[in-house]
Formats: structure tokens, sequence, C-alpha cells
């Protein structure tokens, strides 16, 4: 990364924003209002939940306003004072050299547009390209009844998940073809490893972990 001062404008996604502010109100003679739809198009669905690159470029816009007397609109103010606390939560602040200071700057944004420190809301629904559900509530219940189906069509129709086709093609990638003392083997060494990749990521005990293997060892009857 290159720059992460602590001013509203002195960060690497602070300056592309400027960049791209420059390009659509110079160059391409867009108004104000409509560079900063562009951005909300550019933001999309992230604007409520969002990163902290988001959340350090919908701040630079607002300062951009703020520095050239620029009228805020209450959409932007809105975006602006979630991306704001989202930005003071302790989480945030800690990745910064001077936590108070990195605050300080925030809370002085946060007055300037007269919004209040409110804690940030943890998003329900999300849309977005890269996932196959809305929440983690409808991802478990849809995954519960294909946990209840003996055989899964892995290769048509809709009802198995994107990702869950994708891995079903990495487990049986280059073994298809092989000898079938060699496919089952490369399947329990598959499924041994993504039982140690579960484990360590859902913070498993050794001992979970060990039994998880042991049953791939056992596959296909577990």
């Amino acid at each position: 990364m290159g720059a992460w001062g602590y001013s509203a404008l002195d960060n690497d996604p602070a300056y592309d924003v400027q960049y791209r502010w420059e390009e659509w109100t110079v160059k391409s003679s867009y108004t104000p209002s409509e560079a900063t739809e562009q951005f909300i198009k550019y933001w999309g669905d992230s604007i409520r939940y969002g990163d902290s690159i988001t959340n350090m470029e919908i701040i630079a816009l607002v300062a951009i306003h703020l520095n050239n007397n620029l009228a805020i609109s209450n959409k932007l103010k809105k975006i602006a004072v979630d991306a704001l606390n989202r930005e003071l939560v302790e989480e945030a602040l800690s990745e910064w050299e001077i936590p108070d200071k990195r605050k300080e700057t925030l809370l002085s944004l946060l007055k300037s547009i007269g919004g209040e420190v409110k804690a940030p809301k943890k998003p329900k629904i999300f849309k977005d390209p890269s996932l196959c559900y809305s929440n983690t509530a409808s991802a478990l219940c849809d995954l519960k009844k294909l946990s209840k189906k003996k055989q899964l069509d892995f290769y048509g129709g809709s009802e198995v998940p994107p990702f869950l086709k994708t891995l079903n093609r990495l487990f049986n990638s280059q073994v298809w073809e092989k000898d079938y003392n060699i496919y089952e083997q490369a399947h329990r060494e598959r499924l041994m490893m993504l039982s140690w990749y579960l484990g360590m990521h859902l913070k498993m005990s050794e001992e979970e972990i060990k039994k998880m293997m042991e049953k791939s060892v056992r596959w296909p009857n577990p």
C-alpha cells in the first residue's frame, strides 16, 4: 500500500476517488450530482456493508464535497454516516498506528455532515454475483435439504450451487480417466485434505479433525 495518511484524502483509495472525480467532472463534464451517482453505482450493494477500502472511498467523496463547498445529498450523507461508523469500530481503528488520531479525523468528518455515532448494523441480506445465497440462514436451509438426498446431479439442473459443482470437478480433476484404485486413493486424499481445511477454519479440536480424516480414509464406506 502506498499512502495511509490520517486525513480523509491521504490514502490510496482516496487518490483513486479524486482521480475519477476529475475524470468525470472535468473531462466528461459530469455535474457533481452525476459524478456522485456514478460512484454510488460503482460501489453497488457494498455501500450497506463495505470493507475498509469502500469505506475510505465513500469518506473521500464526502471530503471532496466539503472541500469544494458542494451540497451533500441526503443519500450521500446516509451512505457516508454508515461508512464513518463502520470505520469507528474498535477493530477498524486498531488497524491504524495511532487509532486515536484516526478516530479524531472520523469524528470531525461525522460532525461536519451532521451525522451521529452509532453502532453499524450487520447486513441481513447480501446481493453479490459471487454469492449463491442472500444470507446464512437461506444457505443453511437449502443445504440441509440437499443433505437429505442420496444422489445429486452435479452436471445439470440448478439444485446444486455452482461452488459445489466446481468443488466436485476439482475433486475429480485428473483422476476420472485413471484406474479405479487410483481414483479411490485420490478421493480419500482429497477428502482428508478438505477435512483438515474445514477443521482448522472451524477451529475444531485436534481430536475432532482426526476423526473426520479417519472417516475420509474409510471412503466410500465411512
